[in-house]
């Protein structure tokens, strides 16, 4: 169930980069993205942190299950 939650998540920002930039510089706190450059960098950093945690979490739920 939680790994679901890291794909949906992923897709989203990867499919729908132009609507996440946006949603970023209308944030009130959105000049915080601006720290890593631009809110599409700031979007591709993300989804890669997301990507990274599902297969981390995949990861444990597979070693846990071969337990």
């Amino acid at each position: 169930m939680l790994s679901l939650i890291f794909i949906v998540a992923s897709t989203s920002h990867f499919f729908k980069l132009e609507q996440m930039v946006k949603r970023i510089k209308a944030a009130n706190f959105g000049f915080i993205a601006m720290v890593f450059g631009t809110a599409e960098i700031a979007v591709v950093l993300s989804n890669i942190a997301i990507l990274v945690g599902l297969i981390f979490l995949l990861s444990k739920i597979i070693k846990f299950k071969n337990q």
